[in-house]
């Protein structure tokens, strides 16, 4: 696979960037408040035309390029699950949350959505349940998104996709999202260790920062190209189990050291970074985490075996 943006996709993402540096700079309130959904930044991407790309000529790739792109920002939005996943249901409803059926776990945007996508590996069904048919219990804010507890109550409308392919392309949007808040935590992380004096010199002088930046570095960009790859494929089950893999494992490390090399600072709410890490250890538990990845890694390989 050919990594180099063609002309379409740079015009894309320039103008995405423009979208969002003009929103970016219409909100100075952001930091200081807990993360919300916010869908003034929605409703302006989906107005542009950019949320719907995978569906309206471009591909899964493009959405992945979307998804990581807005992810670096400091506001959140289910992104991921707009650009690669609901393209695909085949349902006009939205906000959307997908649960795997039989799994309690926090949800994020959970109180925000008007429908959960339910997803039954075990009978191969995928089915849209109205919110009315389903208990939401808000969580709080404290790991970088709204988040909520869901108990739905109805076997709702079955949608034209398999579990497996749903399942993929959800963690190809997940791996997205998890390369682009890392990839913003890492580049905060490079500028203050960069501006960071001790004894008279940049923090980033010192050879073993210079080591631990370079195995972050490594990292993410490991994860990056998993995730394209996974997206160029998709719904290939077997590589999106990968990627959603290699990334929430690459989210735990990049929580780690961005914060040891930030030293305190990093964990106070007046310092930026905490909204991308804290995320971060969101995102690498969704779908059950690593581990629940690398086991549908095996199965998916394995898969038609004798």
């Amino acid at each position: 696979m050919d990594t180099t943006l063609n002309e379409t996709q740079q015009a894309v993402l320039d103008s995405v960037r423009t979208l969002l540096a003009r929103h970016r700079g219409t909100d100075t309130r952001t930091l200081k408040l807990d993360p919300q959904y916010d869908l003034q930044l929605e409703h302006e991407l989906a107005d542009a035309g950019f949320l719907d790309i995978a569906a309206a000529g471009g591909s899964y790739l493009d959405a992945v390029l979307l998804t990581e792109l807005v992810t670096r920002e400091i506001s959140v939005l289910p992104i991921g699950w707009r650009t690669v996943l609901w393209p695909s249901l085949g349902s006009d409803i939205w906000p959307l949350v997908p649960c795997r059926v039989g799994i309690e776990e926090l949800t994020r945007f959970a109180d925000s959505a008007r429908g959960i996508v339910t997803i039954d590996e075990e009978r191969n069904v995928v089915a849209v349940v109205d919110i009315a048919d389903c208990e939401v219990r808000g969580a709080g804010a404290a790991w970088g998104y709204p988040v909520g507890r869901i108990r739905v109550r109805a076997k709702g409308r079955p949608l034209a996709i398999s579990a497996a392919d749903c399942l993929a392309l959800w963690r190809i949007g997940l791996a997205a999202e998890i390369v682009g808040a890392a990839g913003a935590a890492f580049d905060h992380t490079i500028q203050y260790i960069k501006d960071r004096k001790q004894f008279g010199r940049p923090i980033a002088a010192n050879q073993a920062i210079r080591h631990r930046a370079a195995r972050v570095a490594v990292e993410v960009e490991k994860a990056r190209c998993l995730t394209y790859e996974a997206a160029w494929r998709a719904p290939d089950p077997e590589m999106a189990a990968a990627a959603a893999t290699v990334a929430a494992t690459m989210a735990e490390l990049v929580f780690q050291e961005a914060h040891q090399m930030h030293g305190a600072i990093g964990y106070t709410r007046e310092f930026p970074l905490h909204r991308w890490t804290m995320r971060l250890r969101a995102l690498c538990k969704e779908i059950g985490g690593a581990a629940a990845h690398g086991m549908a890694v095996t199965r998916a390989h394995t898969a038609g075996r004798g």
